[in-house]
């Protein structure tokens, strides 16, 4: 049986589970259903002042975009401990859109006749799914069907932005104090800036029917081991091993390296689309140190994209319209530090100043790539800020900002050389500022 056969058969069992339990416990005691449900609210105002210069079109290009959001986020209990649902809405207002809002995914982009592009707010349902549980021995294996996010999930992750991106498929999880198993058959995507349920596509737009996912973990008490793999359909392949080791309280140190495998839809792009010739992978090496006072991340990466005409760059996405896990030190504010041949230094540090006010600072430098004899660099640093005030409870306000250097490239990340034949600089620099509150 195919892999494709594997998870449709697990698609079509999960229905079934689901209907035929529904049906057995309609003459169940309901109450637990609203008795143990949760419904969130949640008002969020988020801000972007992004300036850059990277790309060869533009020498100044804003990509400022202001929006104000709501969301409803209800979890139902469980009908007889097994059955239950999940629903969200979400509503967004578009209060400010530089000409470049649309890299941002704040609002849904429209194009009039004359070429001129707008933004819209939107209304959506990102999430609505069936929801299973059964005990099995020390197991409690939770099935889901319908539209989900998923965090971390295997090779893939949902993006938070001003809302949430979702997936829509079928995922489950089996787990114990120990082990952490996830699979999930995944068919549309729903981005942050559309109310729409997308099929997944391929860089030159052809249709991704699906891509399934398999993860597992093993804890201990001093470490813990992870893999998952995952493929969409006929287009990309990713295998992916970590290495994690409490060798104190509060210090972790851990290891993870992607692998990347193109396969026929990828092969077949353009020289343009098709960011490294058949397969490429990044290696991450990070430490973790926890204190009632700090929280301090350092890290070092480095990838290999190998491209024959040009700089080659590690991909994360599984289809060019959906998110992939991005669970690096390399992925940037502003952009991704994944260049063939790239090294990159990286350091997250943030104070706990009072229990209600944090503050720290976020730098990463890149280096070693080379083009047609160029040794490049790039690098970006900002400045953080949180609160969290005990009074207000379900507030939060965040604010970050600083400059960023990279180099000029083209749409297929291909260097722009000057006339000397040297690598062009290019600088940007980034605010963002959100205030959300949830009750």
């Amino acid at each position: 049986m195919t892999n494709k056969s594997v998870f449709a058969v697990m698609l079509s069992s999960s229905a079934v589970l689901l209907s035929s339990g529904i049906i057995n416990s309609a003459m169940a005691d309901t109450s637990t259903f609203i008795s143990d449900s949760k419904t969130d609210i949640t008002l969020s105002n988020n801000y972007i002042h992004l300036i850059d210069t990277m790309y060869p079109d533009y020498s100044y290009y804003d990509m400022t975009a202001w929006g104000q959001a709501i969301s409803v986020d209800f979890q139902s209990g469980y009908i007889n401990d097994m059955f239950g649902l999940d629903l969200s809405l979400y509503g967004v207002d578009d209060l400010k859109a530089a000409e470049g809002f649309a890299t941002r995914g704040y609002f849904r982009a429209e194009t009039d006749s004359s070429g001129n592009t707008s933004a819209h707010g939107f209304t959506k349902v990102p999430q609505y799914l069936l929801k299973q549980k059964f005990q099995v021995g020390d197991m409690q294996l939770s099935l889901f069907e319908g539209m989900r996010y998923l965090q971390d999930f295997g090779v893939l992750s949902t993006e938070d932005r001003i809302i949430h991106s979702s997936y829509y498929g079928v995922t489950s999880e089996l787990e114990n104090t120990r082990w952490l198993l996830k699979a999930g058959y995944l068919s549309r995507y729903s981005d942050t800036d559309t109310p729409n349920k997308e099929v997944m596509l391929t860089k030159d737009g052809k249709d991704i029917d699906y891509v399934y996912t398999g993860d597992l973990t093993y804890r201990s008490d001093d470490w813990s081991a992870r893999y998952y793999y995952g493929e969409s359909q006929d287009y990309l392949r990713r295998q992916v091993a970590e290495y994690s080791y409490n060798w104190d309280r509060g210090k972790t140190l851990s290891a993870r390296y992607f692998y990347n495998q193109g396969l026929e839809n990828w092969k077949n792009l353009s020289d343009f689309s098709r960011f490294y010739d058949n397969d490429a992978s990044h290696f991450t090496l990070e430490a973790r140190m926890f204190s009632p006072e700090w929280f301090i991340k350092a890290g070092y990466t480095y990838s290999r994209a190998a491209r024959e005409y040009s700089l080659g760059r590690f991909d994360w996405n599984m289809s060019d319209n959906s998110l992939g896990n991005q669970d690096s030190m390399a992925h940037g504010l502003s952009t991704n530090f994944t260049n063939d041949g790239e090294h990159v230094l990286g350091i997250i540090a943030i104070r706990n100043i009072t229990p209600e006010i944090k503050a720290g600072f976020v730098a990463r430098y890149g280096f070693g790539m080379e083009y047609k004899g160029n040794h490049m660099n790039e690098s970006e640093v900002g400045l953080i800020g949180a609160w969290t005030p005990e009074a207000v409870k379900g507030l939060s306000i965040n604010v970050g900002g600083g400059p960023n250097y990279s180099f000029k490239r083209g749409y297929d990340n291909t260097p722009l050389l000057n006339s000397d034949g040297q690598w062009q600089q290019s600088t940007g620099y980034c605010f963002t500022a959100s205030v959300k509150y949830t009750f």
